[in-house]
């Protein structure tokens, strides 16, 4: 499956909801979409994983890469709805020590809401 990601900006929060997979093949083009909107506008980002399919190393990356671009400008990246396989990655590669990991989006939203 192609990758698909979809951004949409709410206040200073930008929600990412990427479906597919997220490998060698997508990354690069995933990180351009989302870092375009990485400006001093937008201090938080909640990236949807509901739809993911297969994450590698490469997509690990990215999402770590959009994690230390919000940390420098003082906000926060964290995730939303894993399903347990991608759940399982992040927890073997040490990554769910990094991200804050959400049910939802909701949860997600009302974390940086009480966070700000």
């Amino acid at each position: 499956m192609i990758l698909q990601v979809s951004t949409k900006k709410t206040g200073d929060t930008l929600l990412v909801c990427i479906s597919g997979r997220l490998d060698s093949n997508t990354c690069v083009e995933f990180g351009e979409r989302v870092e375009k909107h990485l400006d001093g506008e937008i201090n938080n980002v909640i990236c949807d994983l509901q739809e993911v399919e297969y994450v590698a190393s490469a997509g690990l990356r990215i999402l770590l890469k959009i994690y230390k671009t919000m940390t420098r400008q003082g906000g926060e990246a964290v995730v939303s709805a894993m399903p347990d396989f991608i759940r399982q990655v992040f927890e073997i590669a040490g990554f769910d020590t990094v991200f804050k990991c959400f049910d939802d989006q909701d949860e997600a939203r009302k974390y940086l809401a009480d966070e700000n």
